[in-house]
């Protein structure tokens, strides 16, 4: 368990808070998508395995420590936090509010599982400095690529990044465009499991 103070803070030049600032900057981290209408190309975003490979038990200890540094003992653990609220802690971290995690440990709307939140949930924490939500928004969808999957019918948000590290025009069809594009193989369910196709081509009106 961890201690914290009524005295809350984000320390940012904690050397816990660099190291995860530093490394979800990394370039050997970052892989690029598309986004908007139109597929455009160029948009980073954090891979959600390299996110659990990377923020284990021991750095989300040391960064309670960091955010927390006195008195009073938190109701929740590290081990809660990697299992359920693994994205939110890292998107809390990157816009700078990383103490908020102890309003989030205490609603189940805001695990992990019901990310991406498109409008704001009821039960979202509030600041008295700023736009909590709006802060949180701006930051969650580096860490929210979309699971791409066969016959996908939902219509998604212009803020939506898709996993598509590379596209490339390679004709016209009738009325429409041909891409050949490569999909990032941690979000590829476009084909049956016993397939390992990363490459595939697509029309776009």
């Amino acid at each position: 368990m961890f201690h914290s103070s009524t005295n809350e803070h984000n320390p940012e030049h904690d050397p816990a808070i660099q190291e995860f600032l530093r490394w979800k900057s990394n370039p050997d981290v970052l892989k690029e998508g598309c986004c908007g209408s139109e597929n455009t190309p160029g948009f980073e975003y954090i891979p959600k395995v390299a996110l659990e490979d990377w923020l284990t038990t021991e750095r989300i200890e040391h960064l309670l420590l960091a955010l927390f540094k006195d008195s009073d003992e938190l109701a929740f653990t590290a081990e809660r936090v990697r299992k359920s609220y693994l994205r939110p802690f890292a998107i809390l971290l990157s816009a700078g509010f990383g103490p908020m995690i102890r309003h989030f440990v205490e609603r189940r709307i805001l695990q992990d599982q019901y990310l991406p939140f498109s409008v704001e949930p009821k039960e979202f924490p509030r600041s008295t400095t700023c736009d909590l939500f709006d802060a949180f928004n701006k930051q969650q969808w580096q860490f929210c690529a979309v699971n791409l999957e066969y016959d996908m019918t939902d219509s998604l948000a212009n803020d939506y990044i898709l996993p598509i590290n590379h596209k490339e025009k390679i004709g016209n069809g009738g009325s429409a465009v041909l891409y050949k594009i490569t999909v990032d193989e941690d979000y590829n369910n476009l084909v049956p499991s016993k397939h390992n196709d990363t490459v595939f081509a697509i029309s776009k009106p």
